[in-house]
């Protein structure tokens, strides 16, 4: 089978979507298939613009990238990004192909658009900005398969968009194979880590204020920051109290001296408020981490004080009283730890592939 996809995001392994993308290009040839992947340097027009109105000109560029080129040597199209509405309107209803189409979603955009606004996060809106939720939705109703990367948002495309649930499935994402071939034995440390970008609802606000009571309550403990990037500066967002027990490590290139940093680490602090899946969170666990997570992604499904601590509010509070557990609890923190590692040993490319493989079947 020849399986077309085109893709929003670009397809680069050391990104997160790309990491999806493109293992999933993997999977669907060990199946046996023939993949042709478009990204978006095949799909960007008027590249000067920068970031101006990426979205627009991905739309746009989906469209004329449909138009220009003979979709009917496919017999199967996967889509990431609602973006594709209107190259999906063109081969449902004006080229009229039979061809089963598939958008697989790293993060449902009606589902992102709503967090922000219940938690007033909306950024301000340029003047070419206009409202797309009719048109995402278009999408998601008129693909003949949704599939999403966690069950959280499964179940929002079911029970809050609506979708017919005949035409919807998640498949958790996968650790990378490394994971299964390459853990060493290394002893843990009173450290607590948190890997990923600094953004507001990543919960880093509250998890400052908590981080600043338990490192003088507890300074055995340090804090190792990582992946938040060069320009990061540490001592705006940390007192001179603590900031001697806090550890930055802005990038980390080798996935093994992640995982070594993980491993070394007891806690894993991840109070995300929102994610599409937390890869991030299941590699740490892996590792050995005892977990402290927001309850979004992949998180959603860990069962609260044996997989994990999952938290319902992402506050300064909450976090606290989850660290002072852990800290103090040795037996609850290796329970976890150890529990967790095994949900987690679960999340393997060939457990994504058979389900994979299974939804494209169902709807050839």
């Amino acid at each position: 089978m020849k399986v077309l996809v085109l893709s929003n995001c670009p397809l680069a392994e050391s990104q997160g979507s790309g990491y999806v993308i493109i293992n999933t290009a993997r999977c669907l040839e060990s199946q046996g298939h023939e993949v042709r992947l478009v990204g978006p340097e095949e799909l960007s027009l008027f590249d000067f613009l920068g970031n101006t109105a990426r979205i627009y000109r991905t739309i746009l560029g989906m469209t004329w990238w449909t138009l220009i080129h003979n979709l009917k040597k496919y017999d199967f199209i996967i889509f990431y990004g609602a973006e594709c509405f209107i190259s999906l309107h063109i081969i449902k209803n004006i080229l009229r192909i039979k061809i089963p189409v598939l958008l697989h979603s790293n993060g449902l955009e009606l589902w992102v658009d709503d967090f922000m606004k219940k938690n007033q996060l909306i950024e301000n809106k340029k003047w070419y900005h206009f409202n797309l939720s009719k048109y995402f939705k278009y999408c998601y109703n008129n693909v003949d398969v949704l599939l999403t990367v966690s069950k959280e948002q499964y179940d929002y495309a079911i029970d809050i968009l609506k979708i017919n649930k005949d035409k919807v499935f998640y498949n958790n994402l996968a650790l990378p194979d490394l994971y299964f071939e390459s853990v060493n034995s290394i002893e843990k440390q009173k450290i607590i880590t948190y890997c990923g970008g600094w953004l507001s609802r990543k919960g880093v606000i509250p998890m400052v204020k908590a981080l600043e009571i338990i490192l003088i309550k507890y300074p055995e403990y340090s804090f190792r920051l990582i992946g938040v990037g060069n320009q990061f500066d540490i001592n705006e967002h940390f007192s001179s109290e603590v900031i001697a027990s806090v550890e930055l490590i802005p990038f980390v290139q080798n996935k093994v001296d992640l995982m070594n940093l993980y491993q070394e680490s007891e806690i894993f602090l991840f109070p995300s408020q929102i994610e599409s899946f937390g890869l991030v969170l299941a590699e740490a666990m892996y590792c050995g981490c005892a977990a402290i997570t927001g309850d979004t992604g992949f998180a959603a499904e860990l069962i609260n004080r044996e997989e994990a601590i999952v938290l319902d509010q992402v506050n300064k509070e909450t976090i606290t009283g989850a660290l002072e557990l852990l800290i103090n609890d040795s037996h609850l923190r290796n329970k976890i730890s150890n529990k967790g590692q095994i949900k987690v040993s679960e999340l393997t490319w060939e457990n994504f592939n058979l389900q994979l493989q299974s939804i494209i079947n169902n709807v050839k």
